[in-house]
C-alpha cells in the first residue's frame, strides 16, 4: 500500500466563497497535506476576499472552469 504522504498534498479546490467558504480556506491553507489550487464564486468581491487568503490558488467566477481546473482532486462545497 501507497504511504499518502508520498503523494503530495491533496489539490483541493473550494466552489462557494461566502462567509463559510472563507472560513473554510482560512483553515485549509494551514493544512499542509493540502493544496488549495482553485477558488469558485460568482462574486467578484467576495472571490477578491478569498484570493487574500489563498494568493497561489486560480480564480474561476464560473464553477464549471474550476471542476476543470488541471490537476484537480477534490472540491470541498460551501454554498447554500
Amino acid at each position: 500500500m501507497t504511504d499518502p504522504r508520498q503523494l503530495g498534498p491533496l489539490q483541493l479546490g473550494i466552489v462557494g466563497l461566502g462567509r463559510m467558504g472563507r472560513f473554510h480556506a482560512a483553515a485549509i491553507v494551514g493544512v499542509e497535506e493540502v493544496e488549495v489550487v482553485a477558488l469558485a464564486e460568482p462574486s467578484p468581491e467576495a472571490l477578491a476576499e478569498a484570493s487574500a487568503i489563498v494568493p497561489g490558488a486560480a480564480r474561476y467566477p464560473v464553477i464549471g472552469d474550476a471542476l476543470a481546473h488541471p490537476g484537480l482532486e477534490a472540491v470541498l462545497v460551501a454554498a447554500p
